[in-house]
């Protein structure tokens, strides 16, 4: 990998030297069998624009609600600023009047709400644990699915001559990884079996240590397929070593 091909956000969880070391893990086990050992790390999978549409109706649902009551504790507002209008332009104060006073007062009420929770999640929009906060946890597992199942068929991971690839994917923002194999490793080991090595990996990365449990969970695939798909006579590597970064 190249240096300048990490992006910034991922700093925080990987460095250049500790990405190599993942790469030279994958390259060690497929020396010892068939299969194609993909590692991929996405920075998310639930939708960025729904999370910010959801933050800013969480906003205005709070700021509204503060606006209602404010409103209410001085009602007598619109019907003051109506008596001022009356006593000035000489008027002659009606039911219908008092009406469109207190309607056009609550409207400039809800859109001033509307701007300000506008602005203040423009401000927290980046904030990524509120995004995790405002999807539930099934959903989140699902989106996480979705997009490892989505990476693995638009990769080049289908495309082995045995059928022998295997992604090793982390989505960051969720905090959730997903190991997809393709038809021959499917078809010899049930997805259950990947459930400790998932939870070695996720345990790591919750520690801070996303290299050490990448590394030791390409290492637990690794002693799995092993028996399983022993490296051909000229075993060829068919996709590239490289741990892939993506959005």
């Amino acid at each position: 990998m190249k240096r300048q091909e990490l992006p910034d956000w991922i700093g925080e969880y990987l460095s250049y030297e500790e990405a190599e070391r993942i790469e030279e893990a994958v390259k060690e086990v497929e020396k010892r069998t068939s299969a194609e050992i993909v590692p991929m790390i996405v920075r998310r999978s639930t939708m960025k624009a729904t999370g910010e549409r959801i933050i800013f109706w969480i906003c205005f649902g709070f700021l509204g609600v503060g606006g209602a009551t404010w409103f209410a504790f001085v009602g007598g507002l619109d019907e003051a600023l109506l008596s001022r209008l009356i006593e000035r332009f000489g008027l002659w104060p009606s039911e219908w009047m008092y009406r469109v006073m207190a309607g056009a007062a609550e409207t400039a009420v809800a859109g001033a709400m509307f701007l300000l929770s506008w602005f203040v999640a423009g401000q927290i929009a980046d904030v990524e644990w509120l995004h995790r906060l405002v999807f539930p946890p099934r959903d989140q597992a699902l989106q996480v699915e979705h997009r490892a199942q989505a990476e693995f068929f638009a990769s080049d991971l289908r495309s082995t001559s045995g059928r022998t690839g295997v992604l090793v994917f982390v989505s960051l923002l969720e905090r959730r990884a997903v190991i997809l194999a393709d038809e021959a490793i499917s078809s010899k080991l049930d997805r259950e079996v990947w459930k400790s090595t998932l939870e070695t990996l996720v345990k790591a990365i919750a520690n801070g240590e996303m290299a050490r449990g990448y590394i030791a969970s390409v290492g637990i695939i690794g002693r799995l397929l092993e028996p399983l798909f022993p490296p051909c006579e000229r075993n060829p590597n068919e996709l590239d070593d490289r741990l892939r970064i993506k959005e």
